[in-house]
């Protein structure tokens, strides 16, 4: 969630990206809140609070949960494909 949030309040502000303390002005919520879920500290919030940071950056809250999905989609991927090719490699080296 973090790169998203991070992601959006970057577009958001279109070439300055929008501050943790804009969005906070913007959105009513603490920044203690937009930190945590920008750093990844907080990973649980509300919908409420979801509902007041995508209103904040013009963005709709099902565009925030799509965004995270995909991201955790190619986060996870990533991984995997990772995975694949370090087997590949030991198995090839076990062969020389």
């Amino acid at each position: 969630m973090r790169k998203k949030l991070k992601e959006a309040r970057g577009e958001a502000g279109m070439k300055a990206k929008i501050t943790q303390e804009e969005l906070e002005r913007r959105s009513g919520v603490s920044r203690t809140i937009i930190s945590g879920l920008d750093n990844g500290s907080i990973t649980v919030t509300t919908t409420n609070t979801l509902s007041k940071i995508a209103k904040a950056l013009g963005r709709k809250v099902g565009d925030i949960f799509l965004i995270i999905v995909i991201s955790t989609l190619i986060t996870f991927f990533k991984k995997k494909i990772l995975e694949v090719v370090q087997w590949v490699f030991q198995g090839e080296l076990k062969l020389i």
